[in-house]
């Protein structure tokens, strides 16, 4: 059987973890990834001469994607979508207790749970190729990051930062997430496995320090919510519930002991992930995934290119599942 996820130990005792999903351009966290990367993480915290983890893709665009869309279906039940979420935050918290350091080298694509398996890590190290891009888009599907993304990430960047980037769902270029603390330094791409082992090799077998945010203590972390909260109120109108949840899970992760913090996560995730606004926004991106490998026929030629205009109104006909999805694409905007 291919395997998702292949592994090595070098001479230093450093094991690599290569994600390389067959027959795909892209890595994503189905239920035979994280299978396999259980059993990789049995070796892992059971071998004691090892010294350090890298986790890397052989992808040229992709790091990992992100989790799998469509395990949060419309037929999913509560305790189901319960299930999924806290798979991803135990697979992904045995990373990050692991007793010596990991880094995560990205190279494509790293977002929702592809950026969040690498929060987990120690150190983040990422090509400055215009293909990489980290971010947790969430919320632009009406959900939000829930293993561990937005425990970790406030920690690790402060709150002004984590609430920009969660609430906003931006992706964010390697020089960008650099200025913001999301990565640690920027690598050639042919360089990252050996800049990760340099890394590991530095630390000398410790772990990373946790960093200190005097934005994430109060009052200032206070006035920073109140002012993230009135923003983010004034741009959806109320009628966009995934920004304003995720910035009071992320708040709350201040304050909340690590394992309530999870949980916090996980229950905020299903209260959205059942709604139909999240429904009719997952359903939206993959009819836009769906018509980007669309193929014209080549005697059509080129479609003629219409001169761009700003639109300021819509008009929505129609009730549907698909008119009231995009009803709520057109109001986020």
């Amino acid at each position: 059987m291919n395997q998702n996820i292949q592994r090595e130990v070098s001479d230093a005792g450093i094991a690599i973890l290569t994600f390389d999903r067959p027959d795909s351009t892209a890595n994503i966290f189905d239920e035979r990834t994280l299978d396999e990367l259980n059993d990789h993480l049995d070796f892992l915290e059971a071998e004691k001469s090892l010294q350090g983890l890298i986790i890397q893709s052989a992808k040229s665009k992709i790091f990992i994607a992100g989790a799998d869309l469509n395990t949060f279906g419309k037929e999913m039940s509560a305790a189901r979508v319960a299930m999924a979420i806290e798979r991803g935050q135990k697979t992904f918290d045995r990373i990050a207790r692991l007793p010596y350091p990991s880094v995560a080298t990205i190279h494509g694509a790293a977002l929702g749970g592809g950026f969040e398996v690498a929060l987990a890590c120690d150190y983040r190290l990422a090509s400055g190729d215009s293909a990489t891009k980290v971010g947790l888009p969430e919320t632009k599907l009406g959900i939000l990051p829930a293993w561990g993304g937005l425990t970790r990430l406030p920690k690790l960047i402060g709150l002004p930062n984590a609430l920009e980037a969660v609430m906003s769902g931006r992706q964010y270029s390697a020089e960008q997430a650099l200025k913001r603390g999301m990565i640690d330094s920027i690598v050639p791409r042919k360089q990252l496995t050996a800049a990760a082992v340099r890394k590991i090799q530095q630390v000398e077998g410790k772990k990373r320090a946790p960093r200190t945010h005097l934005s994430n203590r109060p009052p200032l972390s206070k006035m920073i919510k109140a002012q993230a909260e009135k923003k983010g109120t004034a741009r959806t109108h109320g009628h966009y519930p995934a920004p304003l949840k995720a910035l009071e899970v992320a708040y709350a992760s201040l304050n909340l002991p690590y394992e309530q913090s999870l949980e916090n996560e996980k229950n905020r995730f299903i209260e959205l992930a059942l709604t139909e606004t999240a429904q009719n926004l997952i359903g939206i991106f993959f009819l836009q995934e769906r018509a980007k490998k669309l193929k014209l026929p080549k005697e059509l030629g080129p479609a003629p290119a219409a001169p761009r205009q700003t639109v300021h109104r819509g008009l929505v006909i129609g009730a549907g599942v698909m008119g009231a999805g995009i009803a709520q694409w057109l109001s986020s905007r």
